[in-house]
């Protein structure tokens, strides 16, 4: 079992691995307050000491007791763990062979991941979890597509876990009343004796998306994300450009129809000044967003499943520092981009001086907005208008990007 130890803003001081006997040692420890919790594989219930269980759902470091480090060896800090249940099965493909290797992720009723595992000649095995409800993803890299317990699938784990099938360790699912008086029993998949039930899945053979990223003159663009967007405008998988500017998605995907871009909300850009394109020479203003428009459709099975290749153009800049009035320069500074209806194009930060830049942009009208996360200090639009109740950005100064860079537009 490792026992790990971390100081009073959270961050990782030391670790030990018990012995035999379940005696451990953390030294090299400054004096302070510290907070500890354990990770193993030997099926216990993992801990952080006097606060939360990692499971059924995560736990967080902040729940547990401190134990104060002064000047001599603190003896006596012991932990109790539980022995837990496990999940365990076999992943195969259509035809019974067994997945090569992959991993098993298993979620909490909530959705966030609690554990992972590796899939070997089709067999999984994940210990130590406590009497709860989970979901279990399984992904691979062998060309099928990922799948969610029992049967949903889920390129790259890009879907919404708690749609798949409940997985309850220890205890059968409660049994609720209608209003109609007619009983309704869940749907979860009940594993009990400690998780004894092995869990089986067939993953389907699916479609790899690859293609090329190029600037205008023909230069690859390497190392920048591709995201692949499902018809309903979710993100469906994602891919990295290589030293080539060649990207291969990292999972497969289903039948269905898909979107490409280089960039997605909140996730970034191209960078380099280059202007975002969704797949299909459609220009992104900002941040390529599904939900304002779409490039075209690749279908799968077929399609040009291998022939999605992109060329992006340089695009203009909108700089310029934010302050405080009699107070100068407000690093840290929240500062938000808008197309012409107002919908989100890209964010970023000031900096120590106040500064601030969006790059690649193509031709258009756009808003911009700042604001800071202390709270001390109102959101304001360009133009000086006060928006810290919310507005409608698209009431501010309007920002026309033509053949030239805006500069300084400061808030």
């Amino acid at each position: 079992v490792q026992v790990q130890a971390f100081d009073s803003v959270g961050l990782l001081a030391g670790f030990a691995v018990t012995s035999a006997t379940g005696s451990y040692q953390i030294g090299g420890l400054d004096d302070g307050e510290y907070r500890l919790k354990t990770i193993n594989s030997a099926g216990f219930v993992d801990v952080v000491r006097g606060g939360e269980t990692c499971s059924p759902e995560p736990c967080s470091i902040t729940s547990g007791v401190e134990t104060t480090v002064a000047s001599s060896n603190e003896l006596g800090v012991d932990f109790a763990l539980a022995s837990g249940s496990a999940l365990s099965g076999v992943a195969t493909d259509s035809q019974g062979i067994p997945l090569p290797n992959g991993i098993a992720t298993v979620f909490s009723a909530t959705g966030q991941e609690i554990k992972t595992g590796g899939v070997f000649n089709g067999s999984f095995f994940i210990n130590g979890l406590a009497d709860g409800t989970y979901y279990l993803l399984i992904t691979n890299g062998s060309g099928l597509v990922d799948q969610l317990f029992d049967g949903l699938p889920c390129p790259g784990g890009s879907c919404d876990v708690t749609g798949g099938t409940p997985i309850v360790l220890g205890a059968p699912p409660a049994v609720t009343q209608s209003l109609a008086s007619s009983t309704v029993v869940s749907s979860a998949k009940v594993l009990v004796q400690n998780g004894s039930g092995r869990l089986a899945l067939t993953l389907d053979r699916g479609t790899v998306l690859s293609g090329s990223v190029k600037d205008e003159s023909n230069n690859p663009v390497r190392f920048i994300d591709i995201y692949f967007f499902d018809s309903e405008g979710d993100i469906a998988g994602q891919a990295t450009t290589d030293g080539l500017g060649n990207f291969r998605s990292k999972s497969s995907f289903p039948v269905g129809t898909y979107y490409v871009a280089t960039s997605a909300p909140g996730k970034g850009g191209a960078g380099n000044g280059l202007v975002d394109e969704f797949y299909g020479d459609v220009v992104c203003l900002g941040e390529c967003d599904p939900a304002v428009q779409t490039g075209t459709a690749i279908s799968v099975p077929g399609g040009l499943v291998d022939q999605i290749n992109i060329v992006l153009g340089t695009g203009k800049a909108i700089s310029g520092a934010i302050s405080v009035v009699g107070n100068g320069a407000l690093s840290s500074a929240a500062v938000s981009l808008f197309d012409s209806a107002g919908n989100s194009a890209g964010s970023t930060t000031s900096d120590g001086a106040g500064a601030y830049r969006f790059e690649g942009l193509a031709p258009g009208t756009y808003f911009v907005k700042a604001s800071h996360p202390s709270g001390d200090y109102g959101s304001v639009l360009y133009d000086g208008s006060d928006c810290s109740a919310g507005c409608d950005v698209t009431t501010g100064t309007a920002l026309v990007m033509a053949d030239s860079d805006l500069e300084p537009i400061d808030l």
